[in-house]
């Protein structure tokens, strides 16, 4: 359509896999012309009605090679932009049929493929992140060299499915990845995950680095596995410290039967030397944390 100099003005789209193309903000009541990007083809006009969109199928046929050319070969030059910003596309691989060898742009956008049969040609460009798109190009023999700009549109790439893993980083010494060993630890999602735990001393019956002497709702003692096979009288109990909720209550085990199962969010168990460096001498032979509702490393605070 003429501009306002009275100039021509032109624009470009490319067309999708099913030959489609489309241009908006066109004027209403001017004839639109249309070609192919293959040299010297036929023209079609189409005009548009106020207030709709216009649909037209356009038939438009390339020109028959001239006919001393039509057992010869020629060179075919692609050159690939970016159909935003018409930047060089590198890296794209670009297919002819006919069993046609193929090529991969450069940074400059150009792939060249030399001594091609003359005739018409599907073509196909893909690339990893603009997907692949289809046209087509007619190739002229007799050394005649057939150059054609492809302005790439970038579309959405299928991806595999990624699977993601999210794990729960514990704050301070329960840090598993600082520590640099497994953590023994029970939170509230695997107790409902597991059933079956009756109390407290069930859920600790779990832990490989613990001893559970005496069982029912009588007197237990919890110790840990390292301090067995030493000198201390296998007869006592060189029970773990005990605590609830950060606060100490003793080496008797006793009161974690009476702790409701709903109640509790976490049990920990640290092993001696862990658990003295962090409580002292009165977790020298290790530390059973219990923590209700709400409370412990394990429960989400605001900002962590």
């Amino acid at each position: 359509r003429p501009g306002e100099s009275g100039d021509t003005l032109r624009a470009f789209a490319v067309t999708d896999d099913g030959g489609v193309y489309r241009f908006c903000d066109l004027p209403v009541g001017v004839a639109v012309r249309v070609g192919a990007a293959v040299p010297d083809t036929d023209r079609a006009e189409v005009r548009l009605e106020a207030g709709r969109p216009g649909v037209r199928d356009v038939v438009l046929d390339a020109p028959a090679p001239p006919a001393n050319a039509a057992t010869g070969r020629g060179r075919v030059v692609l050159r690939l932009v970016d159909a935003a910003n018409s930047r060089p596309l590198a890296g794209a691989v670009v297919r002819l049929g006919g069993g046609v060898p193929q090529a991969v742009s450069d940074r400059q956008g150009l792939a060249t493929i030399e001594r091609v049969p003359a005739g018409s040609y599907g073509v196909q460009i893909r690339h990893e992140a603009y997907g692949t798109i289809n046209t087509r190009i007619a190739v002229q023999g007799g050394g005649i060299p057939t150059e054609m700009d492809v302005r790439v549109p970038k579309r959405p790439v299928t991806l595999e499915p990624i699977v993601v893993q999210a794990k729960r980083v514990l704050p301070g010494v329960f840090n598993e990845d600082r520590r640099g060993r497994r953590l023994d630890i029970i939170t509230r999602d695997e107790i409902d995950r597991r059933p079956g735990a009756s109390t407290v001393a069930d859920l600790v019956r779990r832990f490989p680095n613990v001893n559970i002497k005496g069982s029912g709702t009588g007197d237990i003692c919890i110790e840990s596995v390292r301090l067995l096979g030493t000198m201390l009288n296998a007869a006592e109990c060189n029970g773990v410290q005990l605590f609830l909720d950060d606060m100490a209550i003793g080496e008797g085990a006793s009161f974690i039967s009476a702790i409701p199962m709903d109640n509790v969010e976490s049990v920990i168990f640290l092993k001696p030397t862990e658990a003295f460096s962090v409580y002292g001498f009165i977790a020298d032979k290790g530390a059973l944390l219990v923590y209700t509702r709400g409370n412990g490393p394990t429960v989400r605070r605001d900002g962590y």
